[in-house]
């Protein structure tokens, strides 16, 4: 009895790790695709966790984001069929340890007064449970940042 358990559990355990592998894969897929459809060529990824970001104005003397940053920004969320998920038009405050995984990883790359755009995959954003009702689950969401500061200033 006690094999059958474990057995049901590991394919269970097995199941649940190989949906998430084929929500990785078909994110990337689809991420590559807007990249392409959209003649995007200077983009970046970050192999471990997929996540694509390209930068439409950087400030590489600028200070570097960190994950202790609260970061003032402007920012447009969108899916990748273009529909407006969130459009603040005004500044925003945001905590970057409580943020989404895809920011905490993705704002790192930026610096205080560069702008540009996180590809985010589903699994770094709001995963298979989505954020109603705006987002469905298993969604990869694009955002277009501005920084304009970084908190603390020390």
């Amino acid at each position: 009895m006690r094999s059958i358990f474990f057995s049901t559990l590991a394919i269970l355990i097995f199941a649940h790790c190989a949906k998430k592998d084929d929500f990785a894969e078909q994110d990337d897929i689809l991420i590559r695709n807007y990249l392409q459809n959209n003649q995007i060529s200077n983009y970046q990824r970050d192999d471990e966790s997929g996540l694509y970001w390209f930068y439409t104005r950087l400030a590489p003397t600028e200070r570097k984001i960190e994950p202790y940053h609260t970061v003032e920004l402007d920012y447009r969320a969108q899916l990748l069929d273009s529909t407006i998920i969130y459009d603040w038009g005004r500044p925003q405050r945001v905590k970057l340890s409580a943020a989404i995984v895809g920011w905490q990883l993705g704002l790192l790359y930026f610096t205080r007064t560069s702008a540009g755009t996180l590809l985010v995959p589903s699994r770094l954003a709001y995963g298979n449970e989505g954020l109603s009702p705006n987002i469905p689950p298993n969604t990869i969401i694009k955002f277009d940042v501005d920084i304009i500061e970084l908190h603390p200033h020390f």
